[in-house]
């Protein structure tokens, strides 16, 4: 392939129909069903042929899933593909939380709360579950940067093929996109809010936005998340403890109409959407519940920077509120909900959307940016990761951290503190020059508990239940 010019690249699938392998021509078809001796058999059959994807899968429609959970829990924390009738391909990131020989690995599922499934014809077929035999990591598997990040499981027993359990094909040889052909492409999965998987549309990235400009990933991979977003006054890293005017234009604040103290923190991720715990929205009433957004001084309803540019709060009832379908009150589990606003805000200085990280992001300079107790102006507390995670798995947070859950430690504890009113609150990072939200803040503690560990919601862990909740909201309109 590097052997063409450029300028002839965009007819290379014209010149490519066929190839010679062995001394003999074939067709790529072939290539790819009968190269291999081990991959590639009876795979990729579907009895769903149309091009036509619907959002819900149908009963059998991707029959080489799988799930990865342990032996004490029915939630899945991984997904993984069939490959052969005893190996299922996955990421390495997924194996570490392996144990082998008791790890379940759960294929032919759909509805997962209900077994056996059947289809409209009648005809229905039970899962199948293995454990965990062995596992190989690819070599050069480095978890922070995700290179190499693919693994391949081993079954401690084949499974045997029927409707609900088939392999998935290989591409043997490229399957290039370009101006002249450009496969349809999907990601099929469950999401943490249905019990059937989904079927998500996707859209090729060019590479240069994918590896060259990380920017193109978060900004363009998403239809509704990430639009004119994470812009600030202030794009340094050096964060004064009181923040500037406009500095944090996402910041949200929850009140009751009777009250002036807010109650409770999130983000504007939409010009009608906010970000923050599922906890909060339990003091919200409907049509009620006041939303303020474009605050800085409490003290003041006019806000102006140094130039004299002066702008007002705007506030807006809440309309509807989804929580996560997981929530548990007591573990802080899937503690994430999503905000209806009755009318949209205007994009403007003091008001914008905040950054979500639809990939990893690895940067470590964090802050927590709230109101706290002591002050009319929000503060900027510095924070550090806490590492390992089990240092806030404790029994006075009640909690266990696992993926979708993490720990951050203040900096100065003899300086800042974050109280119960900071829950919702954002833990922000700075990256590509943008301001990017990491987690929610769960619970703030006491001035006795200031030197522990704080627990956050990992947003990146729950970004494709916050974009299909977006997405829901803006249908419904």
């Amino acid at each position: 392939m590097g052997l063409f010019p450029t300028r002839f690249r965009g007819v290379i699938c014209l010149l490519a129909l066929t190839t010679s392998v062995h001394g003999m021509w074939i067709f790529p078809d072939a290539l790819h069903l009968d190269s291999s001796d081990v991959l590639n058999k009876n795979c990729g059959e579907s009895p769903y042929t149309d091009w036509h994807k619907p959002e819900d899968a149908r009963e059998f429609e991707n029959p080489w899933l799988a799930v990865f959970r342990h032996p004490e829990e029915q939630v899945p924390f991984c997904h993984g593909t069939l490959i052969t009738e005893q190996h299922v391909l996955t990421t390495a990131i997924c194996t570490e939380a392996f144990t082998i020989n008791e790890t379940i690995i759960v294929l032919g599922d759909y509805d997962q709360s209900v077994n056996p499934d059947c289809n409209s014809a009648g005809i229905c077929a039970s899962t199948i579950e293995r454990v965990v035999k062995d596992v190989i990591k690819h070599p050069k598997f480095i978890g922070e940067s995700y290179q190499y990040d693919i693994a391949i499981v081993l079954l401690q027993r084949p499974v045997i093929y029927r409707n609900n359990i088939k392999p998935i094909c290989i591409p043997l040889i490229p399957i290039i996109p370009s101006s002249v052909h450009l496969p349809k492409v999907y990601n099929a999965l469950w999401t943490d809010s249905s019990s059937r998987p989904k079927q998500i549309m996707m859209d090729y990235i060019s590479l240069d936005q994918c590896l060259n400009n990380p920017e193109g990933v978060h900004f363009n991979t998403s239809n509704v998340l990430n639009k004119n977003c994470g812009e600030s006054s202030y794009p340094s890293w050096e964060k004064p403890p009181d923040v500037r005017v406009n500095e944090h234009p996402w910041l949200a604040i929850f009140r009751h109409p009777d009250e002036q103290l807010p109650f409770c923190h999130g983000t504007l991720i939409t010009d009608r959407h906010v970000l923050t715990a599922a906890t909060c929205t339990e003091g919200i009433t409907l049509n009620e519940t006041i939303v303020v957004l474009g605050e800085y001084d409490q003290s003041v309803n006019t806000e102006c920077d140094s130039e004299g540019n002066c702008v007002s709060i705007v506030e807006r009832v809440v309309k509807n509120i989804t929580t996560h379908a997981q929530f548990k009150d007591e573990s802080y589990q899937y503690d994430v909900a999503v905000v209806l606003l009755q009318q949209p805000v205007s994009y403007r200085n003091n008001i914008k959307p905040v950054c979500l990280p639809l990939i990893p992001i690895s940067e470590t300079r964090i802050h927590n940016v709230l109101w706290t107790e002591d002050s009319l102006r929000p503060k900027q507390i510095m924070m550090d990761f806490s590492l390992p995670s089990h240092e806030c798995s404790k029994p006075q947070n009640n909690l266990m951290v696992d993926e979708h859950l993490f720990c951050a430690k203040i900096q100065n504890p003899d300086m800042d503190r974050i109280n119960e009113g900071g829950v919702g609150s954002p833990l922000l990072v700075q990256y590509q020059e943008r301001y990017f939200q990491l987690g929610i803040l769960l619970f703030g503690l006491s001035d006795d508990d200031y030197k522990i560990s704080h627990v956050y919601l990992n947003v990146t862990s729950h970004i494709a239940w916050i974009e299909q909740t977006v997405v829901l909201g803006i249908k419904s309109q």
